[in-house]
């Protein structure tokens, strides 16, 4: 009798088989009707676009698809089984689509058509979508527009600050100060050689001399990741290369047969070193309205360290010159030890250490001017974003400056892709609650504005902080107080 009911004891009851964890037996489910959807699609030929690589998800949990996070921030939840807006990620966007995984209201859409939100970062499919906007509904957010270009293409940004900076100064011309910030205060002289009026003005304007204080710089203007980027050290040859017979007149319009369109840019010579390196640091930005247009700023950035040392006449050397961790990470004699990324937290530290700057001088000085830099730069195509055709379009974009050896800040270009990667501590603690926040405020706007209601106010905009809002009852723009000190700081000559 004893044994029988010791036996009955072990024997496990239907209630104690109920212990498996819900989110596994969620996630279990989720992997087996994914695999079902794609291999219906196979077996109709039809292409399911799951966002996911089904194959890794049956061997990788969700925490593993995060890199080294083991914790989780408080605004991650994936126990909601209700969510309530429906988004497209592309394929490529696999680590958007991860965070957008895990934010209790939304889940992944595979309808492209109709879904609430579209994340794109593929230019065959942003190419069709841009096609025929009147598939979707006016409320349906879309991560890309057509006049986009008009600031991530260096040729036209370079073009659009130039014509902004003729019309102020005009526009000032009957004032006796003008105390606004001025394109070359932040900007390095520019030319477009693929246009011939500005290559025969580069090269009338050139010195034939050689060295150190006649460097320049060639950049395709639709590229990235440091491609096709030369640092000029032949004068000569570039001039062989361009002008005719008569030594004047522009001959050629491309620089190589990969990319079409270059700019040349006066070279910094004398950056802001980091240990000894080159560096830069990238602003993340979000368009979150194209008319009336509104612009935020994300509160932490990254900053990015050559891994060799700085040596200006070395000029082939991309370890010492191009600053992109990709080319860094991919050229020859790269040294994975090394540190490429760094928080404001820590560049703020080395600042206030090695230039005996102010604790805040980051904060204080350098990000505020990059913000002004960065309004002037939107202000100058703000005409080419409101042609955007699909009015509830919104970007998240880079900014990219490179600090001079007097703690000034130059805007080198605005970034199409701004590097969503986890490819350094930094940007896994950075971007899931930046591409979340980002998501949150998009999702706000187009509530209100489908309930008629006014988007100058968005409360869900924590981290990202206003720069430009054309919808407030008067319209803002980030700037320095009038007579702000904008000259640079001044550096012992040995701590340069």
């Amino acid at each position: 009798m004893v044994e029988h009911a010791t036996a009955a004891r072990s024997r496990p009851s239907l209630r104690s088989l109920r212990v498996i964890d819900t989110r596994t037996l969620v996630w279990v489910l989720g992997v087996f009707s994914a695999i079902g959807v794609y291999q219906y699609g196979q077996h109709r030929n039809i292409k399911v676009d799951l966002g996911i690589d089904v194959h890794r998800s049956m061997t990788e949990t969700p925490s593993r698809w995060l890199g080294d996070i083991t914790e989780f921030p408080a605004w991650f939840n994936d126990e909601e089984t209700n969510p309530r807006k429906t988004v497209y990620v592309c394929d490529n966007a696999e680590i958007a689509g991860m965070v957008f995984d895990s934010m209790r209201d939304f889940r992944r859409s595979c309808d492209v058509n109709n879904a609430d939100i579209l994340w794109l970062r593929d230019r065959w499919l942003e190419k069709k979508v841009a096609s025929n906007y009147s598939q979707f509904y006016p409320h349906t957010a879309i991560n890309f527009f057509k006049q986009q270009n008009s600031f991530t293409d260096k040729g036209e940004l370079k073009q659009h600050m130039q014509d902004y900076e003729a019309r102020m100064k005009k526009k000032k011309t009957a004032a006796k100060t003008d105390t606004r910030l001025k394109l070359e205060e932040f900007y390095r002289p520019t030319y477009r050689l693929f246009n011939a009026t500005e290559c025969a003005q580069f090269f009338a304007q050139l010195s034939s001399k050689e060295g150190l204080d006649n460097m320049w710089i060639l950049k395709p203007t639709d590229s990235s990741q440091g491609e096709g980027v030369e640092i000029v050290s032949d004068i000569k040859k570039l001039r062989k290369d361009y002008l005719g017979p008569d030594n004047r007149t522009c001959t050629r319009t491309t620089h190589s047969e990969e990319y079409d369109e270059y700019i040349v840019q006066s070279y910094i010579t004398k950056p802001l070193l980091l240990e000894g390196r080159k560096s830069e640091f990238r602003l993340y930005w979000l368009l979150a309205n194209v008319d009336p247009l509104m612009v935020y700023v994300f509160n932490e950035g990254t900053v990015r360290l050559n891994s060799q040392p700085y040596k200006l006449d070395d000029w082939d050397n991309a370890l010492v010159h191009i600053t992109n961790t990709y080319r860094q990470k991919t050229a020859t004699g790269y040294d994975p030890s090394i540190e490429l990324k760094w928080s404001f937290s820590k560049l703020q530290n080395y600042l206030a250490k090695t230039y005996n700057v102010s604790p805040t001088y980051l904060e204080d000085v350098v990000m505020p001017r990059a913000k002004e830099i960065l309004v002037y730069a939107l202000n100058s195509t703000q005409h080419e974003i409101a042609k955007a055709e699909h009015k509830a379009s919104f970007g998240l974009f880079g900014a990219d400056f490179i600090i001079d050896s007097e703690l000034r800040p130059w805007l080198t270009e605005l970034q199409l892709g701004p590097g969503l990667s986890f490819d350094s501590p930094i940007k896994r603690s950075l971007i899931p609650e930046m591409l979340a926040e980002s998501l949150r405020v998009i999702s706000e706007l187009q509530d209100r504005r489908r309930g008629n209601v006014s988007i100058h106010e968005i409360s869900s905009a924590s981290r990202f902080v206003p720069i430009i809002n054309m919808a407030a009852p008067s319209p803002y723009y980030f700037h320095l107080p009038c007579g702000a000190n904008r000259k640079p700081v001044a550096i012992p000559k040995q701590q340069v």
